[in-house]
C-alpha cells in the first residue's frame, strides 16, 4: 500500500505540469489571435489604402483628361454639323457632313484674319525674343548699380494686366491718331508679355554655370561672342518656352485688339469670331469651323515644340 502512494503522487503531479502546459499553450494561442491579427488587417488595410489612392488617383486623371479633351472633341464633331443638328445631338458625330461650314468661315473672312493675327503674334514673338533674351543676360551675367531694383521692377510687370492701363492707351492712340497700326499693337503687346519672358529665360540663365562663361573669355571672346556664340544656344528651350506663351496669348487676345483696330480688314481672328454670334441669328456650325481654323496654330506650335517647353519650364527647378 506505501508502495503505490508515491507514483500515485507522481502521477498526479504529472497531470498538473500537463494541464498547466495546456493552459499555457492556450494563453499564447489566444495572445496570437489578439496581438498577429491586428497586425496582419493593419497591413491588409494599408495595401487597401495604397490601392484606393491610386484608383482615386486614376479616376481623376481621366475625369481632367475628358474635361481638357471634351471641348476639342465638341469643336470637331460640331463643325461639320448644322445648328439643327447640333442643338438635337450634341455628343455624337454625325455621318452627315456639313463642311460648307468651312467655305462659309472662309467667306465671312476668317483667312484674312487668321493672316493678321499671325502676323501680330510673329512679331510679338521676334520682338519679345530678341530684347528678353539681352535684357535676362544682363541681369544674371553683369553688375550695376540699381540690378535689383531693374530685376523687381520686370517681376512687378507680370502683376499688371493690359486690361487695367487700356483707357489711356486708348486715350493716348486716339490723340495722336495710332488706331489700325500693326507696329503700335507689336511693341504693346511685347512689352506686356516681356515680363514673363524675361522670368522664364532668367530661370534657365541660373541653371547655366558662370565657368563656361570665364573660359571662353579667357580663352579671348568678348562678352558679344559669349553672347551669341555660347548663351543663346544654350538658352534655346528657354526662348523656345517664352515665344509659345507669348504666341499664345497674343493669339488669342481680344480687349486690346477690338480697341485699337477699327478697319474691319485688320481685325484679328479672335475678334472676327464675334461675328458668327448675333443678337437674335447665329451660325454656330461656322463658328465651330472658325474656331477649329484658330487654334490650328497654336496647337502645332507646341506639337512641335513640347520638348524645348519641358526644359525651359523644368530647368530652374533643376539647377
Amino acid at each position: 500500500m506505501y508502495d503505490i502512494q508515491p507514483a500515485d503522487h507522481k502521477e498526479r503531479s504529472d497531470r498538473v505540469l500537463a494541464y498547466r502546459a495546456g493552459v499555457l499553450e492556450n494563453v499564447l494561442s489566444y495572445a496570437n489571435v489578439i496581438f498577429l491579427i491586428p497586425t496582419c488587417n493593419r497591413g491588409r488595410r494599408k495595401n487597401v489604402v495604397k490601392k484606393m489612392k491610386k484608383i482615386v488617383l486614376y479616376l481623376f486623371c481621366i475625369l481632367m483628361t475628358v474635361f481638357f479633351i471634351y471641348p476639342l472633341y465638341f469643336i470637331v464633331i460640331s463643325s461639320a454639323k448644322s445648328n439643327t443638328m447640333i442643338f438635337e445631338n450634341p455628343f455624337l458625330p454625325s455621318l452627315d457632313f456639313h463642311l460648307e461650314n468651312f467655305s462659309k468661315a472662309w467667306a465671312a473672312g476668317i483667312g484674312r484674319q487668321f493672316l493678321n493675327s499671325l502676323i501680330l503674334a510673329l512679331g510679338a514673338v521676334v520682338v519679345t525674343a530678341v530684347f528678353s533674351c539681352m535684357i535676362a543676360f544682363a541681369l544674371t551675367r553683369l553688375r550695376f548699380k540699381l540690378q535689383g531694383a531693374v530685376r523687381v521692377y520686370f517681376v512687378m510687370g507680370m502683376m499688371v494686366p493690359i486690361q487695367s492701363i487700356i483707357v489711356p492707351i486708348a486715350f493716348m492712340t486716339n490723340t495722336f491718331e495710332l488706331r489700325d497700326n500693326y507696329i503700335l499693337l507689336i511693341f504693346l503687346y511685347s512689352v506686356f508679355w516681356m515680363p514673363l519672358s524675361i522670368f522664364i529665360i532668367t530661370g534657365f540663365l541660373y541653371s547655366i554655370p558662370v565657368s563656361l562663361e570665364e573660359a571662353a573669355v579667357i580663352d579671348g571672346c568678348s562678352i558679344y561672342k559669349v553672347f551669341f556664340k555660347i548663351i543663346l544656344p544654350l538658352i534655346k528651350p528657354a526662348v523656345a518656352t517664352a515665344s509659345i506663351f507669348v504666341f499664345m496669348y497674343t493669339w488669342n487676345e481680344l480687349l486690346t485688339a477690338m480697341i485699337m483696330i477699327g478697319k474691319s480688314e485688320l481685325r484679328t481672328i479672335s475678334v472676327g469670331l464675334l461675328n458668327f454670334v448675333g443678337a437674335h441669328n447665329s451660325d454656330y456650325g461656322a463658328l465651330m469651323a472658325a474656331i477649329l481654323i484658330a487654334i490650328l496654330p497654336p496647337f502645332f506650335m507646341y506639337l512641335f515644340m513640347q520638348e524645348n517647353v519641358v526644359k525651359g519650364l523644368t530647368s530652374g527647378a533643376n539647377k
